[in-house]
């Protein structure tokens, strides 16, 4: 963090495991280029292991806090940042992610003086697929589109005010994955807070196949999260009609996709 202010504008909290350790240069590169220098990196280390200590050590000057997770629990592991954050806007980051331009940081806190404390600014984003080109997403978030799940389910899309992730409870460790949809639910059900869309995408990520078992387990994390927010209501029994086919179709794609490429699948 730049001395330029003892309290940041911005808390970057990057959870760190043994899979993704490696992916961890493109997030902190992306990171120690930024223009506006008033931000702190938090760093949740879930006990990575020595051979991976090599790629963590060396980012260890632009690293404000290390905190080593006992609970690997991603949620829990989200929440301490939370707590040991001192940034007046949170934004979370998987290794592998990253901001696509080193004014980045500059163009949110330019966005936000334009749109006096706004409790939660997303931005546009990047969606990637291991069978079908990119694609950019620049939609204004409804509650039919919560509904639906039809929201970016990533968080690097999503600029939290601090105070108001700790007023809803911050992240609920019952979810492994989708913590961040149900974040996201429970913002939109609290009329008050402001919620601001900027039509620019910051960040892009490292594209990785993901594992059958995390494809399953965010699908029925997800279905659960749309039946504790809004019932048995007609637009969440309408998108498990509509979607639970499609879902695995593309499972059954992506699993035959990582078998001929030679990838892990379960």
């Amino acid at each position: 963090m730049s001395a330029e202010a003892d309290s940041p504008i911005f808390s970057i909290i990057v959870p760190l495991t043994d899979e993704n350790v490696h992916l961890l240069p493109f997030t902190m590169d992306s990171i120690a280029e930024q223009t506006l220098n008033s931000y702190e990196v938090i760093v949740i280390d879930a006990q990575t292991k020595e051979h991976s200590l090599c790629v963590f050590d060396a980012y260890r000057s632009h690293i404000t806090r290390i905190y080593t997770a006992l609970d690997r629990n991603l949620s829990a592991m989200l929440n301490k940042g939370v707590d040991l954050s001192r940034g007046s806007y949170l934004h979370f980051m998987q290794p592998g992610e990253f901001y696509i331009s080193r004014n980045a940081f500059r163009f949110l806190k330019n966005f936000i003086d334009q749109n006096p404390s706004p409790d939660l600014v997303y931005t546009g984003c990047v969606l990637r697929h291991s069978l079908a080109p990119p694609q950019q997403l620049f939609k204004q978030i409804q509650e039919e589109d919560l509904k639906g799940a039809k929201v970016p389910q990533g968080l690097q899309a999503y600029w939290y005010k601090r105070d108001a992730v700790v007023l809803c409870g911050k992240f609920r460790t019952r979810y492994q994955i989708q913590g961040g949809f149900d974040l996201l639910c429970r913002f939109y059900r609290i009329p008050t807070l402001r919620k601001v869309f900027m039509r620019r995408i910051l960040t892009d990520y490292e594209y990785r196949l993901p594992r059958a078992k995390w494809i399953i387990r965010q699908f029925f994390e997800t279905l659960i999260i749309l039946f504790r927010h809004f019932s048995l209501s007609k637009a969440a029994l309408f998108w498990v009609g509509q979607n639970n086919l499609r879902f695995f179709r593309w499972w059954g794609r992506s699993v035959k996709a990582a078998f001929w490429k030679g990838g892990p699948v379960d």
